[in-house]
């Protein structure tokens, strides 16, 4: 069972982050570059190009339709959309670092698999923390399972801090979504709630992200006697820690947890290891 969920086409405006994500790179890795790059007339532009190919719409539109494609740009949530990556190239997934707002308040995690061959990418990306940064494109197109590659760069690390380029043009051919929803801050969620996806050895839990603050939590797992099969690992599965409060400090990556699934067996998860906790609303921060 799938955790797609039935959510009606956004009417939430669309923009550039207010502290755009990769701008708060260190210094040395070309500041001044990436600041001409992302002013927002050149990223307005680029959306409008973006969102054209994502909807399979050809650009002869004139400057008299310019109106019609921005709106079509706010309601496809275009930007750079930075994403945690695990598991191996041939079989990965891909969790969105969202925000509260728009373009980024989706939460995503969607399957996937390395286009090409690149000596210089890993051969897994489980035992630390790499994260991809695409080219600008509709989060909407992607999480409703329209957009079915992506091009970017991989980092070894978070590529907002001290994050390591390990290559460009990384191209991934996008195989499945597992789940995604649209945040709301408002949103209660009385207990800490994960997804446990993957397939034998490469098991990960992400937090599911209800309302703000929030936490981003992203980990290697392994399950308990008995276990899961593959199957039911690789479609996802949605777990809660029945009277554990959904709070930060309370998180998978400090304790060891009996959670239940949502047919009522009740599940075993220890953390191998953290691979990313990012504390809401911004997400950009470790978690304490």
């Amino acid at each position: 069972m799938s955790f797609i969920e039935s959510i009606a086409p956004s009417k939430l405006f669309i923009g550039i982050r207010s502290k755009p994500r990769h701008e708060r790179r260190v210094a040395t890795t070309g500041a001044l570059e990436r600041s001409i790059v992302m002013r927002t007339h050149r990223l307005l532009a680029l959306a409008l190009t973006v969102f054209a190919v994502a909807c399979g719409q050809g650009l002869s539109a004139s400057f008299d339709d310019s109106a019609t494609l921005a709106e079509g740009v706010q309601r496809e949530r275009v930007g750079i959309h930075g994403m945690i990556l695990v598991g191996e190239p041939s079989d990965l997934l891909l969790s969105h670092i969202p925000m509260f707002h728009a373009p980024h308040d989706v939460q995503l995690i969607a399957r996937g698999k390395l286009v090409g061959t690149n000596p210089a990418i890993p051969s897994s990306f489980s035992d630390r923390l790499y994260t991809f940064v695409p080219k600008p494109l509709s989060l909407d197109a992607l999480r409703l399972g329209r957009l079915k590659s992506i091009t970017g760069a991989l980092y070894e690390g978070n590529f907002e801090t001290d994050g390591r380029k390990v290559a460009d043009n990384v191209s991934l051919a996008i195989t499945g979504i597992v789940h995604q929803h649209e945040l709301s801050p408002a949103e209660p969620q009385p207990e800490l709630a994960y997804f446990i996806v993957g397939a034998g050895a490469n098991v990960f839990a992400f937090h599911r992200i209800a309302g703000s603050p929030g936490f981003d939590e992203v980990l290697n797992v392994t399950l308990g006697r008995g276990g899961l099969n593959n199957s039911s690992l690789a479609t996802g599965l949605s777990v809660v820690a029945r009277s554990v409060p959904d709070l930060a400090s309370q998180r998978l990556g400090l304790v060891t947890s009996t959670m239940t699934e949502l047919s009522g067996a009740q599940l075993r998860i220890s953390s191998v290891q953290s691979l990313s906790c990012l504390s809401g609303p911004m997400f950009t921060d470790a978690c304490e």
